[in-house]
């Protein structure tokens, strides 16, 4: 599930609050690293990321999802890094920096609620 909670009180209590677009960035970015291939073989933790100004851009798909949470494909850039631990074993390896552009969509649970569909994850060194 990716949505920051649900609402408290009001008219809408239980309603999910979805993440604005710099947040889904972040986490269709931490979803794509952990099974990238540049990875594979460590456990990874991003420790810092940021976006570079202007670079997170969201178009409409369709006409927006039940409860009317959006229905966009985005992409973004920028740089992340990344902190690594050997699985096998079990050393701590140079956290390493690394830029990416990343494409992404809105997509449904099974359940109906709002998740991330990662399209495309590019990082280079």
């Amino acid at each position: 599930m990716r949505f920051k909670g649900s609402v408290k009180s009001g008219k809408n209590k239980g309603d999910v609050i979805e993440y604005s677009a710099e947040e889904k960035a972040a986490e269709a970015v931490k979803l794509g690293i952990i099974s990238h291939e540049m990875f594979k073989g460590y456990l990874v933790y991003v420790e810092k990321m940021t976006l570079d100004n202007g670079s997170i851009s969201a178009s409409p798909v369709g006409e927006k999802f039940k409860k009317l949470w959006a229905n966009n494909t985005y992409s973004a850039k920028g740089q992340v890094t990344v902190a690594r631990r050997h699985a096998a074993r079990d050393k701590m390896v140079s956290a390493v920096t690394v830029g990416f552009v990343v494409k992404f969509r809105d997509a449904l649970q099974e359940n109906g609620l709002p998740d991330l569909k990662i399209d495309s994850l590019t990082l280079s060194e």
